[in-house]
């Protein structure tokens, strides 16, 4: 009596679908649980009075500059900002902030409060990872503020 072989094919196919299932649904799950930390809180609105703020920026007319005592490091930066205003004087009466916020996630996201020093805003940062960085200054007075992005390699 001859015994009947049974053919591989079928097993494989399986085997073949079953890999692929598994590791789409593994992808799957991993970008469901994670977070990329690339939507801004409260986009929508910021977004709505988007117009109203560039427009409330020129009115003001300050100039920002942002530097460094050096080349930027991953530890101990002097930040510098300076901000002058439409007929190029100094603004020494605002609030500054400097936000540090990575492209890619917002775990490593940090802010300072500036203090005015020898006529610049300046403080000391620490820059967790090297890479490029977003460092958004934000400067206020009397109820008014402005925002400047800057983007910056550690």
């Amino acid at each position: 009596m001859e015994k009947k072989k049974i053919s591989p094919w079928p097993a494989a196919i399986v085997a073949f679908f079953s890999v692929i299932f598994i590791v789409n649904f593994t992808f799957l799950y991993f970008a469901v649980k994670s977070d990329d930390g690339l939507t801004d809180a409260d986009y929508y609105r910021k977004g709505l009075l988007y117009n109203n703020k560039i427009t409330e920026e020129r009115m003001l007319g300050w100039n920002i500059e942002l530097s460094f005592d050096g080349i930027p490091k991953p530890q101990g930066n002097t930040v510098k900002v300076d901000i002058k205003d439409s007929e190029n004087r100094w603004v020494k009466d605002a609030e500054v902030m400097l936000f540090l916020k990575r492209p890619a996630t917002n775990k490593f996201d940090s802010s300072v409060t500036l203090y005015l020093k020898d006529g610049s805003y300046s403080g000391i940062i620490s820059i967790p990872l090297e890479g490029y960085w977003y460092m958004d200054v934000k400067a206020a007075r009397s109820g008014k503020s402005i925002e400047k992005s800057f983007k910056v390699k550690v």
